[in-house]
């Protein structure tokens, strides 16, 4: 304990700004989840009845059908003759998002995932939310924020850490609206601050990668800059949702590959995503299949040093059996060490950007708490619609908070993006943006706050 008390401190201290968020909790549209609960239970109904009449059609009997059993799915496959080729460890046709991405235009796929998305929108986020997280009378939900939830020490929050973001999903034809449920409280804004692009920053950092380093600043779109880099500014600067559509493949490269993810699950992520971005004519047009991607992959390892970073890292591990993190700045100054065995070495760069990631979350959150009572504002866990600012919870890389009407929101807002920031620890700047509703989260718009 002795030589790692200042972590101890450190992780202390933010107990009661855990336990106070979680006993504020967050308001929930009950009307919206009972809307989406029943519309969702309809048309999983209607498009189980096709799925039914498809495999009919082509000589399956469909009785007794489970689209939740991977024997009976990768029995339809066979006889759809799709070729799997991913297999479990005891020799299964694998039948999950991943395995099936490749092929997800064929009728029965679709009409699969189409399954899946009803049976997850509707048990996991909707109905539970109805029957578990709140009441009739009581519309708040406390979420369960763990804060020893990861072994990099990242927060882990309970359920809301799922909802997927706002979007259109092309391969489903359907909205990710979950999102919709969280709204703010009477005369309050929503405020959600988002660090920009932390964990390739921090990687930028420790694999001293010298020409994104000089670039950084204010307003640089680290994945943006990959995306020109890697398809080229003609390519670019063709429409918008080409130019969305190929950054957030350069994210997902770029997270997958620093984070050693598997080869062939990164493809698939990577077809996934330029799929549910795309439309079929665009997809077509520029030739994204799995040769595209491999070849994304082998552009995005000639940019930057991510087998120097990983083998650095590995070889670390194997030599000592940990890693530490060391801050030392105005900020942040504690250590850490992560133990990791040799056959998990390969994961040390993983706790080294997100375990990073977590501590500039937490520092920033002390000293949020700090500035809230300098400035005088009031979070009034008793009567939560008295408070003048109020933090509400931390998912991934954003921190949302309640603030009132009445208070002036711009310099509230710079004052929270202030002490979030962090100019000073890492050789490159980890900056935050604002972004607002008053009607829920998925809302959400960019705030100019200055």
């Amino acid at each position: 304990m002795k030589q790692f008390q200042d972590l101890y401190k450190f992780e202390m201290r933010l107990v009661p700004i855990v336990v106070k968020m979680q006993l504020t909790g967050m308001r929930v549209d009950r009307d919206f989840c009972e809307e989406k609960s029943v519309e969702y239970g309809n048309e999983w109904s209607t498009t189980y009845i096709k799925i039914c009449e498809l495999l009919e059609k082509n000589n399956i009997d469909s009785s007794g059908f489970k689209p939740s059993s991977p024997q009976q799915v990768a029995g339809c496959l066979k006889h759809f003759e799709i070729p799997i080729t991913d297999h479990t460890p005891t020799g299964q046709m694998k039948t999950d998002k991943d395995a099936l991405m490749p092929f997800a235009n064929h009728p029965f796929i679709k009409l699969l995932n189409l399954l899946r998305f009803y049976a997850k929108h509707k048990g996991t986020y909707y109905d539970s939310l109805l029957e578990y997280y709140t009441t009739a009378e009581d519309d708040i939900a406390h979420f369960d924020l763990y804060q020893a939830g990861t072994k990099t020490g990242r927060f882990s929050a309970q359920l809301i850490q799922t909802f997927p973001k706002p979007k259109m999903s092309k391969l489903l034809g359907r909205m990710h609206e979950v999102r919709k449920v969280i709204i703010p409280r009477e005369n309050k804004w929503l405020v959600c601050i988002d660090q920009q692009q932390a964990q390739m920053w921090l990687f930028i950092h420790y694999a001293n990668c010298e020409r994104m380093i000089e670039k950084a600043g204010r307003g640089v779109d680290a994945y943006m800059e990959t995306a020109v880099l890697m398809y080229g500014k003609e390519m670019m600067s063709r429409n918008k949702e080409l130019k969305k559509a190929l950054r957030d493949i350069s994210k997902t490269i770029a997270l997958g590959l620093i984070f050693t993810m598997g080869k062939k699950k990164l493809i698939a992520s990577i077809l996934h995503e330029a799929m549910d971005d795309l439309d079929q004519e665009t997809i077509d047009e520029i030739g994204i299949d799995r040769r595209w991607a491999i070849d994304v992959l082998d552009e995005f390892y000639h940019l930057y040093p991510v087998r120097e970073f990983n083998n650095r890292i590995t070889s670390e591990v194997y030599r000592k059996g940990y890693i530490e993190l060391n801050f030392n700045s105005e900020l942040m100054k504690f250590h850490r060490r992560y133990n990791i065995p040799s056959h998990l070495a390969y994961k040390g760069g993983n706790a080294i950007i997100q375990g990073s990631e977590a501590y500039v979350i937490k520092s920033a959150m002390l000293r949020l708490t700090s500035r809230f009572k300098r400035e005088g504002w009031k979070w009034d866990l008793n009567n939560p619609e008295e408070s003048d600012v109020a933090l509400l919870m931390q998912v991934h890389d954003e921190l949302i908070f309640e603030v009132d009407k009445s208070m002036n929101l711009k310099k509230v807002v710079r004052i929270l993006i202030e002490e979030i920031e962090d100019n000073v620890t890492f050789r490159v700047p980890i900056f935050a943006s604002a972004k607002i509703s008053d009607k829920n989260w998925a809302d959400v718009k960019e705030f100019e706050y200055a």
